[in-house]
């Protein structure tokens, strides 16, 4: 392989690579929110829990 050959490579394969990262750096954000609302649910969950039993402790 010539040097531009080489060169030529080197630029499509960090152009992938940048891609790669961005898609990364996404999904970690989803990630991230989709964890917020899960705790948040979880929250939520224990609530009507213990909203329940009370009802429950008043009949």
């Amino acid at each position: 392989m010539e040097i531009k050959d080489l060169q030529e490579r080197m630029l499509k394969l960090s152009t992938k690579i940048a891609a790669i990262e961005r898609d990364n750096s996404s999904l970690n954000l989803q990630m991230e929110q989709l964890k917020r609302m899960l705790k948040e649910d979880r929250r939520h969950i224990a609530q009507l829990i213990e909203a329940a039993r009370k009802q429950s402790d008043e009949t």
